[in-house]
């Protein structure tokens, strides 16, 4: 139980997929998108357009690709840009082969719209061998003739019904590298629609509130239903639909996720100018202890959610990756031999092991190890020490969460 239980978000676990380098689904963050609203053909401007939206934080960007002039001028963008390029597919099947074999990276589809069985098998033939993954794009207002007539109007059971109907295509053909949306501009029809998904499947989910509106309509609407739905952990991506710059919508949905989840927030801090780091990040407010790592080499950086159990980092400027390895056993050798808590932990950063310009407690003729802090948290409390070793002085700090 975290110290603030009503925060806690329990995520739900999905597969996980690749749209290029992006994992979307199972522990990874949650993506943000976003799409151009420039003509694709006009090559200069959408890498302009989707280069400003990278630097506003996305993962992903999504183009309109309507005809064969389209998906030509895509093969030019994706090689200008960043990030992995989603090519929106309308009805015909040829323009979803040309764009993943033009370089997106994701085809946003309803297979249901693309026509026959053969055609399909066209389609995910392609992205298969292009590594490209798909989006079944299914929306309220464009929804299978068969499942109206059934339903009689869109609702959640016509929108979920579809899915899995598009599901099975894509099943069927072997295909599994999909993510799913089913969108509506009625919120309540989309919150409903996506809780009834997520009982039923376990694929990874796009979220949206279709043609949500302008910069403030738009934000109300997509922070109800979005918001609800991550809150009650569901959801994979996102895009905020809005008829206003794209790079708005980027910079919602971040604060959106970075007001439920700080995870997504340190994915989109901007380190430029800032010297390489390692920082490791402990979060206890969900129900289970999460540990984090974050490096930052100058040029990329790395968020990775790490196994609970114990760990030692060394200094990549100070010690070569023959030293790492060799503390690393170090620190495995002392484990074994000792209870592993708070004192002996302190204890251990005290010791010299081998050499001591190599040893946890270092001594070089230009570098040495002048202090030791400790953090310790304990049911809700927290405790810090810090060592002044030069000055043989030690700080105690201790708070009450």
């Amino acid at each position: 139980m975290s110290v603030r239980p009503f925060r806690d978000i329990e995520r739900k676990k999905t597969k996980v997929i690749n749209v290029g380098d992006v994992k979307i689904g199972g522990d990874n963050p949650i993506s943000v998108q976003s799409m151009t609203n420039t003509l694709t053909t006009d090559v200069k401007a959408t890498i302009n357009q989707i280069n400003d939206i990278v630097e506003e934080g996305a993962d992903i960007v999504r183009v309109s690709c309507p005809d064969k002039d389209s998906t030509a001028a895509l093969k030019e963008i994706v090689n200008h840009v960043s990030v992995p390029i989603v090519a929106d597919i309308h009805f015909h099947y040829k323009r979803a082969v040309e764009a993943a074999e033009s370089g997106a990276k994701c085809l946003r589809i309803n297979p249901g719209n693309i026509g026959d069985k053969v055609k399909i098998h066209e389609v995910l033939s392609a992205a298969k061998n292009n590594d490209c993954s798909v989006r079944i794009g299914v929306n309220a207002g464009s929804l299978e003739r068969d499942i109206l007539e059934k339903f009689k109007e869109p609702c959640p059971e016509a929108l979920v019904d579809s899915a899995m109907y598009n599901i099975k295509l894509m099943e069927d053909s072997d295909f599994f590298n999909f993510k799913i949306s089913v969108k509506s501009s009625d919120v309540f029809l989309t919150v409903k629609a996506y809780k009834k998904l997520s009982e039923v499947c376990d694929y990874p989910l796009h979220l949206g509130v279709t043609e949500a509106g302008g910069l403030l309509t738009g934000s109300i609407k997509s922070s109800i239903g979005i918001g609800q739905l991550l809150m009650d952990g569901i959801g994979d991506t996102i895009r905020i639909s809005l008829s206003d710059d794209p790079v708005k919508e980027v910079k919602i949905g971040n604060e959106i996720l970075k007001s439920l989840n700080f995870e997504n927030y340190v994915n989109n801090i901007d380190l430029t100018n800032i010297e390489p780091f390692t920082m490791v990040i402990v979060d206890w407010n969900n129900n289970n202890l999460n540990l984090f790592e974050l490096i930052w080499d100058d040029e990329q950086k790395q968020f990775t959610k790490l196994q609970n159990d114990p760990k030692i980092w060394s200094s990549a400027t100070l010690y070569s990756n023959e030293i790492k390895a060799l503390r690393k056993k170090w620190f495995q050798n002392w484990i074994k031999e000792n209870d592993f808590n708070a004192s002996t932990i302190l204890e251990f950063h005290h010791s010299e092991i081998g050499d001591k310009e190599q040893s946890i407690f270092m001594k070089r003729p230009y570098v040495e190890t002048v202090s030791i802090t400790s953090i310790k948290k304990e049911n809700k409390s927290l405790e810090m020490i810090y060592e002044d070793i030069v000055h043989a002085k030690k700080l105690q700090l201790k708070l009450n969460l």
